[in-house]
Protein backbone atom coordinates (compact mmCIF):
# COMPACT_ATOMS: atom_id res chain seq x y z
CA UNK A 1 0.00 0.00 0.00
CA UNK A 2 1.27 3.53 -0.74
CA UNK A 3 2.77 5.31 2.22
CA UNK A 4 0.52 7.96 3.78
CA UNK A 5 1.77 11.49 3.39
CA UNK A 6 2.29 13.39 6.63
CA UNK A 7 -0.47 15.87 7.30
CA UNK A 8 0.68 19.46 6.97
CA UNK A 9 -0.76 21.86 9.55
CA UNK A 10 -1.66 25.08 7.79
CA UNK A 11 -1.93 28.21 9.92
CA UNK A 12 -5.38 29.75 10.14
CA UNK A 13 -6.16 33.17 8.68
CA UNK A 14 -6.41 34.80 12.16
CA UNK A 15 -2.97 33.40 13.01
CA UNK A 16 -1.55 34.83 9.79
CA UNK A 17 -3.08 38.22 10.56
CA UNK A 18 -1.60 38.17 14.06
CA UNK A 19 1.81 37.34 12.66
CA UNK A 20 1.53 40.20 10.18
CA UNK A 21 0.60 42.71 12.88
CA UNK A 22 3.21 45.27 13.89
CA UNK A 23 2.81 46.70 17.39
CA UNK A 24 3.08 50.47 17.40
CA UNK A 25 3.67 51.41 21.03
CA UNK A 26 3.02 55.00 22.06
CA UNK A 27 3.70 56.41 25.47
CA UNK A 28 0.78 58.83 25.06
CA UNK A 29 -1.67 55.95 25.15
CA UNK A 30 -1.74 55.73 28.92
CA UNK A 31 -4.96 57.59 29.57
CA UNK A 32 -5.67 55.94 32.87
CA UNK A 33 -8.11 57.91 34.93
CA UNK A 34 -6.39 58.97 38.15
CA UNK A 35 -9.53 60.08 39.95
CA UNK A 36 -10.67 57.13 42.03
CA UNK A 37 -13.48 57.29 44.53
CA UNK A 38 -12.24 58.00 48.06
CA UNK A 39 -13.86 55.11 49.87
CA UNK A 40 -13.21 56.25 53.42
CA UNK A 41 -14.27 59.89 53.12
CA UNK A 42 -17.91 59.31 54.22
CA UNK A 43 -16.77 57.46 57.36
CA UNK A 44 -14.15 60.11 58.16
CA UNK A 45 -16.67 62.95 57.71
CA UNK A 46 -19.24 61.22 59.93
CA UNK A 47 -16.61 60.53 62.60
CA UNK A 48 -15.49 64.17 62.63
CA UNK A 49 -19.09 65.36 63.00
CA UNK A 50 -19.82 63.01 65.92
CA UNK A 51 -16.53 63.95 67.59
CA UNK A 52 -17.40 67.65 67.34
CA UNK A 53 -20.86 67.04 68.83
CA UNK A 54 -19.46 64.95 71.70
CA UNK A 55 -16.85 67.57 72.60
CA UNK A 56 -19.38 70.40 72.54
CA UNK A 57 -21.88 68.52 74.73
CA UNK A 58 -19.41 67.08 77.23
CA UNK A 59 -16.95 69.99 77.63
CA UNK A 60 -18.75 73.34 77.60
CA UNK A 61 -15.93 75.90 77.40
CA UNK A 62 -14.79 78.43 74.80
CA UNK A 63 -11.58 76.65 73.81
CA UNK A 64 -13.47 73.46 73.04
CA UNK A 65 -15.92 75.56 71.05
CA UNK A 66 -13.13 76.65 68.74
CA UNK A 67 -12.02 73.02 68.37
CA UNK A 68 -15.59 71.94 67.63
CA UNK A 69 -15.91 74.65 64.96
CA UNK A 70 -12.65 73.49 63.39
CA UNK A 71 -13.91 69.88 63.30
CA UNK A 72 -17.18 70.96 61.64
CA UNK A 73 -15.27 72.93 58.96
CA UNK A 74 -12.97 69.95 58.43
CA UNK A 75 -16.02 67.68 58.13
CA UNK A 76 -17.46 70.04 55.51
CA UNK A 77 -14.23 69.92 53.52
CA UNK A 78 -14.22 66.10 53.54
CA UNK A 79 -17.88 66.01 52.47
CA UNK A 80 -17.06 68.26 49.52
CA UNK A 81 -14.55 65.63 48.32
CA UNK A 82 -17.12 62.81 48.20
CA UNK A 83 -18.07 62.10 44.54
CA UNK A 84 -21.82 62.02 43.94
CA UNK A 85 -21.76 61.61 40.15
CA UNK A 86 -23.52 58.25 40.35
CA UNK A 87 -26.50 60.09 41.82
CA UNK A 88 -26.61 62.69 39.09
CA UNK A 89 -26.05 64.97 42.06
CA UNK A 90 -26.75 68.67 41.79
CA UNK A 91 -24.42 71.37 43.07
CA UNK A 92 -26.49 71.59 46.27
CA UNK A 93 -25.50 68.01 47.13
CA UNK A 94 -21.83 68.45 46.37
CA UNK A 95 -20.97 72.07 47.23
CA UNK A 96 -23.77 74.06 48.86
CA UNK A 97 -24.33 71.73 51.84
CA UNK A 98 -20.64 71.60 52.91
CA UNK A 99 -20.33 75.35 52.34
CA UNK A 100 -23.37 75.91 54.56
CA UNK A 101 -21.80 73.81 57.31
CA UNK A 102 -18.59 75.84 57.21
CA UNK A 103 -20.48 79.15 57.29
CA UNK A 104 -22.66 77.94 60.18
CA UNK A 105 -19.58 77.03 62.23
CA UNK A 106 -17.94 80.39 61.54
CA UNK A 107 -21.14 82.28 62.36
CA UNK A 108 -21.44 80.37 65.66
CA UNK A 109 -17.99 81.61 66.71
CA UNK A 110 -19.13 85.19 66.16
CA UNK A 111 -21.99 84.79 68.61
CA UNK A 112 -21.44 86.94 71.71
CA UNK A 113 -22.85 84.81 74.55
CA UNK A 114 -20.87 81.66 75.41
CA UNK A 115 -24.02 79.56 75.88
CA UNK A 116 -25.54 80.80 72.63
CA UNK A 117 -22.23 80.10 70.88
CA UNK A 118 -22.12 76.59 72.29
CA UNK A 119 -25.65 75.67 71.17
CA UNK A 120 -25.11 77.25 67.77
CA UNK A 121 -22.07 75.01 67.34
CA UNK A 122 -24.09 72.01 68.54
CA UNK A 123 -26.62 72.78 65.81
CA UNK A 124 -23.86 73.01 63.22
CA UNK A 125 -22.46 69.65 64.41
CA UNK A 126 -25.89 68.01 64.16
CA UNK A 127 -26.26 69.38 60.61
CA UNK A 128 -22.79 68.04 59.80
CA UNK A 129 -23.86 64.59 61.03
CA UNK A 130 -26.97 64.70 58.83
CA UNK A 131 -25.01 65.71 55.72
CA UNK A 132 -22.27 63.13 56.38
CA UNK A 133 -24.70 60.26 57.02
CA UNK A 134 -26.65 61.16 53.87
CA UNK A 135 -23.49 61.09 51.78
CA UNK A 136 -22.40 57.85 53.42
CA UNK A 137 -25.73 56.17 52.63
CA UNK A 138 -25.60 57.39 49.03
CA UNK A 139 -22.01 56.19 48.60
CA UNK A 140 -22.88 52.77 50.07
CA UNK A 141 -26.02 52.27 47.98
CA UNK A 142 -24.37 53.17 44.70
CA UNK A 143 -20.87 51.76 45.23
CA UNK A 144 -21.83 48.41 43.68
CA UNK A 145 -23.31 50.17 40.64
CA UNK A 146 -20.19 52.30 40.29
CA UNK A 147 -17.94 49.24 40.54
CA UNK A 148 -19.99 47.37 37.92
CA UNK A 149 -19.77 50.33 35.54
CA UNK A 150 -16.01 50.58 36.07
CA UNK A 151 -15.61 46.84 35.47
CA UNK A 152 -17.59 47.11 32.25
CA UNK A 153 -15.48 50.01 31.02
CA UNK A 154 -12.26 48.18 31.86
CA UNK A 155 -13.28 45.39 29.47
CA UNK A 156 -12.91 47.75 26.51
CA UNK A 157 -9.69 47.01 24.62
CA UNK A 158 -6.83 49.50 24.82
CA UNK A 159 -5.38 48.41 21.47
CA UNK A 160 -6.83 48.10 17.96
CA UNK A 161 -5.57 46.24 14.89
CA UNK A 162 -5.71 48.38 11.73
CA UNK A 163 -4.53 47.70 8.17
CA UNK A 164 -1.20 49.28 7.28
CA UNK A 165 -1.09 51.74 4.35
CA UNK A 166 0.23 49.09 1.96
CA UNK A 167 -2.58 46.68 2.98
CA UNK A 168 -0.04 43.82 3.21
CA UNK A 169 0.33 43.96 6.99
CA UNK A 170 -1.43 45.28 10.06
CA UNK A 171 -0.54 47.65 12.88
CA UNK A 172 -1.57 47.48 16.51
CA UNK A 173 -2.33 51.01 17.67
CA UNK A 174 -3.96 52.56 20.77
CA UNK A 175 -7.75 52.33 20.52
CA UNK A 176 -7.90 56.01 21.53
CA UNK A 177 -6.21 56.89 18.21
CA UNK A 178 -9.06 55.49 16.11
CA UNK A 179 -11.12 58.05 14.20
CA UNK A 180 -14.45 57.88 12.42
CA UNK A 181 -14.00 56.17 9.05
CA UNK A 182 -10.94 54.11 10.06
CA UNK A 183 -10.85 50.36 9.53
CA UNK A 184 -10.28 47.98 12.46
CA UNK A 185 -9.83 44.23 12.25
CA UNK A 186 -11.33 42.02 14.99
CA UNK A 187 -10.19 38.39 15.08
CA UNK A 188 -11.65 35.40 16.87
CA UNK A 189 -11.39 35.85 20.64
CA UNK A 190 -10.82 39.61 20.42
CA UNK A 191 -12.95 42.61 21.40
CA UNK A 192 -14.22 45.31 19.08
CA UNK A 193 -12.36 48.55 19.96
CA UNK A 194 -15.04 50.93 18.63
CA UNK A 195 -18.63 51.10 17.43
CA UNK A 196 -18.90 50.57 13.71
CA UNK A 197 -20.35 48.88 10.66
CA UNK A 198 -19.14 45.40 9.77
CA UNK A 199 -17.64 45.88 6.31
CA UNK A 200 -16.04 42.49 5.66
CA UNK A 201 -16.27 39.06 7.24
CA UNK A 202 -18.77 37.50 9.62
CA UNK A 203 -18.86 35.75 12.95
CA UNK A 204 -20.59 35.01 16.22
CA UNK A 205 -20.26 37.63 18.93
CA UNK A 206 -21.03 38.31 22.58
CA UNK A 207 -22.18 41.91 23.03
CA UNK A 208 -20.85 42.35 26.58
CA UNK A 209 -19.01 40.09 29.06
CA UNK A 210 -22.05 38.71 30.93
CA UNK A 211 -24.48 38.58 28.02
CA UNK A 212 -26.77 35.54 28.16
CA UNK A 213 -26.88 34.94 24.40
CA UNK A 214 -24.59 35.31 21.42
CA UNK A 215 -25.67 36.78 18.10
CA UNK A 216 -24.42 36.35 14.53
CA UNK A 217 -22.80 39.26 12.72
CA UNK A 218 -22.71 39.64 8.94
CA UNK A 219 -21.66 42.35 6.52
CA UNK A 220 -23.71 45.50 7.06
CA UNK A 221 -24.46 44.80 10.74
CA UNK A 222 -23.65 47.39 13.40
CA UNK A 223 -21.30 46.18 16.12
CA UNK A 224 -20.69 47.82 19.50
CA UNK A 225 -17.34 48.37 21.17
CA UNK A 226 -16.62 45.61 23.67
CA UNK A 227 -18.31 42.90 21.59
CA UNK A 228 -16.22 39.72 21.78
CA UNK A 229 -15.89 37.82 18.51
CA UNK A 230 -16.29 34.18 19.55
CA UNK A 231 -16.13 32.79 16.02
CA UNK A 232 -14.95 34.26 12.74
CA UNK A 233 -13.26 37.56 11.99
CA UNK A 234 -14.47 40.95 10.82
CA UNK A 235 -13.29 44.26 9.43
CA UNK A 236 -15.15 47.19 10.98
CA UNK A 237 -15.63 50.68 9.59
CA UNK A 238 -15.39 52.84 12.71
CA UNK A 239 -18.37 55.07 13.47
CA UNK A 240 -18.02 56.04 17.15
CA UNK A 241 -14.88 56.18 19.30
CA UNK A 242 -13.81 57.26 22.77
CA UNK A 243 -16.59 58.54 25.02
CA UNK A 244 -19.07 58.43 22.12
CA UNK A 245 -19.07 54.61 22.15
CA UNK A 246 -22.39 53.10 23.14
CA UNK A 247 -21.14 51.17 26.16
CA UNK A 248 -19.40 54.27 27.57
CA UNK A 249 -22.49 56.46 27.19
CA UNK A 250 -24.62 53.76 28.84
CA UNK A 251 -22.55 53.65 32.03
CA UNK A 252 -21.91 57.39 32.47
Amino acid sequence: PPAERPRVERPSIPDLVREATVVRDESDASNAEGSHARLYDPAIATGLAFLALALLLLTPNREVGWLGAFLVVLCAAVNARIPLTTLRGTESLRVVAPLGLALAAIASLLTTGPEAQRWSLVGAAVAAIAVSVRNWVHASLFSSLHDAARELRETLPLKARVPSPDRLAYEEVPAADLRQGDLAVVLEGELAPADGMLEEGSGLGLRYPKAAHTRPYDEGDFILAGTRMLEGAATIRVRRTGDDRGIVRAIE
